[in-house]
């Protein structure tokens, strides 16, 4: 149906009980937005809310939460067990807005394993808080690790000093699950506790303590940097555990020690996908401190993979002073990296202030001895398109290499600067074997560049 916008009221609702499942889709969210509060649907959404089809019982969910009508309790509450997502979420948004009734039916849900249910549920239970807090510490208690895990992630939304306690307790215990003590600290550290960062330091450093204890142990110590906690971290950079070494490489650069990126920098060669992944992330949240780090890297790094992503944090750097280091760097590697790594770098460069800077690094080589080093610098200056190298690239028009005058040559034709005119003029004239070119190539250029005069 293309006309949509200029149906009825009426006709929408006929929609809404289409056997097409995308006409009475459509007709469900034509109806909620046109008509919101519309005081005809009420009744219509409600009976909606048991439909078989999942996106139009969430339609109906989602249009309830503008009525705030105590009669949609009831029919809302099966919804919080549905198998889909988006209905129990749309289902705990809804109920939300009805009054602290709602609480015991949305405490029975809790353990919910999405994330989007859990974050409607804290928003129901800090407004209903002096009827849900004590309710959530009960279910502490609960012989459930699924239903006590989502109590703790709850519980963590009030930031409240009374759950430190009792979280503190479980964080404790090790006969409890380690997703619970997890969740246990990451809600604890809302707070700042003292003893708490003690605790965690305990734990980091304990290598027969639960895997996932350990885990958190280095995420919350990561992000409150607390002075004591730079020895446990730096260790764990190194520790057996794969998770416990991730977390540490993603966090330890925040502490702003120098061994820290060192290690982070060590940590590019792990093993583990993870571990390299979230050496990558911290290196670009360090941006400039890390280029002296990242610069000795590259020099022994020969993996064109490895290498590329190296040079595209350095790319992010706001510290410009790499550039130098880092053409010297590229006109010495493979031919691998200078192909796969060196010639996108310095296209992404042309556009810069500081292209310039980077042309007259090349220059020089253009006079180089050898063939590798002068063909380097006509491929590189060929990339970043400066006009300071116009009378280089002219001189190298005479190079005893082809292909480096080849280079030179298409160079000067995009540039189309005259001062290249008699140059060619001689090369069309000259017979002489040393600097002999396709004499197509040359008119071409000659005409190009007259053309742009």
């Amino acid at each position: 149906m293309d006309d949509w916008d200029n149906l009825t009221f009426e006709e929408l609702v006929t929609l809404l009980n289409d056997d097409y499942e995308k006409t009475h889709i459509n007709a469900a969210y034509r109806l909620s937005s046109k008509y919101p509060e519309d005081h005809r649907l009420f009744e219509i959404w409600l009976s909606k809310v048991e439909d078989e089809d999942s996106d139009v019982v969430t339609a109906a969910a989602e249009a309830l939460i503008k009525y705030q009508d105590k009669r949609a309790i009831e029919p809302l509450k099966p919804l919080l067990s549905n198998e889909y997502h988006s209905v129990r979420r749309a289902a705990v948004e809804a109920l939300t807005e009805l009054g602290e009734e709602v609480v015991e039916p949305l405490l029975s849900i809790v353990g919910d394993d999405d994330y989007g249910v859990i974050l409607k549920m804290r928003e129901a239970f800090l407004r209903y808080k002096d009827v849900a807090f004590e309710r959530l510490l009960q279910i502490l208690e609960d012989p459930d690790p699924k239903r006590r895990n989502g109590a703790v992630q709850c519980l963590g939304f009030f930031a409240d000093p009374l759950i430190i306690s009792p979280l503190t307790q479980l964080l404790l215990d090790r006969s409890e699950d380690g997703e619970v003590r997890g969740n246990a600290a990451d809600a604890l550290i809302q707070l700042r506790d003292e003893q708490l960062i003690s605790i965690l330091i305990n734990m980091l450093r304990d290598k027969t303590e639960n895997n996932e204890v350990r885990l958190s142990a280095a995420y919350n110590l990561g992000k409150i940097v607390e002075p004591q906690a730079i020895d446990p971290m730096l260790e764990a950079v190194e520790d057996e555990s794969e998770d416990v070494r991730a977390m540490a490489v993603r966090f330890i650069q925040r502490f702003q020690v120098e061994k820290g990126l060192e290690l982070t920098i060590k940590a590019l060669k792990d093993p583990s996908d993870w571990v390299r992944g979230n050496a990558f992330t911290a290196l670009r949240e360090a941006k400039s401190r890390a280029t002296k780090y990242l610069l000795e890297y590259l020099k022994e790094e020969k993996d064109t993979w490895l290498f590329s992503k190296a040079l595209a944090i350095l790319q992010q750097s706001e510290d410009q002073s790499y550039i130098e280091p880092m053409i010297l760097l590229l006109l010495q590697t493979s031919n691998d990296i200078w192909q796969n790594n060196g010639l996108p770098f310095l296209v992404w460069l042309k556009d810069k202030e500081s292209a310039e800077v980077a042309a007259r690094l090349f220059i020089p080589y253009l006079k180089d001895e050898g063939r590798k080093m002068r063909y380097r610098a006509a491929h590189g200056l060929r990339s970043l398109e400066n006009r300071v190298a116009i009378g280089p690239l002219t001189e190298a028009l005479y190079d005893s290499d082809k292909e480096i005058r080849g280079l030179a040559l298409k160079t000067l034709s995009k540039f189309g600067d005259e001062s290249a005119l008699p140059a060619l003029y001689e090369l069309r004239a000259t017979n002489s074997e040393t600097h002999l070119f396709e004499l197509e190539s040359i008119l071409r250029a000659i005409t190009e560049i007259k053309s742009r005069h």
